[in-house]
């Protein structure tokens, strides 16, 4: 858990820096992040935790 919060917070940090001073910018930029580690997180189960295409 500790580990999915710091990536969670580096996410954030990452979405600040590249969004103009703008809530909604800032929010879809870190949806989408959080949407990517979702889809990671998805492939890894299918294939059982072994690997995944990172290009998927």
């Amino acid at each position: 858990m500790k580990n999915t919060l710091a990536t969670v917070m580096s996410f954030a940090g990452l979405a600040r820096r590249h969004a103009v001073a703008d809530t909604y910018r800032f929010s879809e930029s870190f949806l989408g992040r959080i949407r990517a580690l979702v889809r990671s997180h998805d492939l890894l189960l299918q294939g059982n935790l072994r690997c995944a295409d990172w290009r998927a």
